[in-house]
């Protein structure tokens, strides 16, 4: 998914009940490509902390097959604070 079809590891800050409304407000459908897509843009960063992705991105995430949107979405929506991975 990165650059050359390289891996792409993206960092994310747990999903909060804000993200989810601001989402809704953009796709009332929480199953849709967009609503997932608004979540994922909003919280994958890189791992210096800038945004991974911007609106610039979303119709080439749309276009991502749905096991690989659902793979990360899921990765995304049920993150660990990095604390927690720290503790390990």
């Amino acid at each position: 998914m990165g650059e050359g079809g390289d891996s792409l590891l993206l960092y994310t800050t747990p999903v909060s009940m804000g993200d989810i409304d601001r989402a809704k407000r953009k796709n009332s459908d929480m199953t849709s490509g967009d609503f997932m897509v608004e979540i994922i843009i909003t919280k994958c960063e890189t791992e210096g902390g800038e945004k991974a992705f911007s609106l610039a991105d979303k119709p080439g995430l749309l276009r991502l097959p749905v096991n690989t949107m659902l793979s990360i979405f899921n990765q995304v929506f049920s993150s660990t604070p990095i604390e927690e991975h720290e503790k390990n």
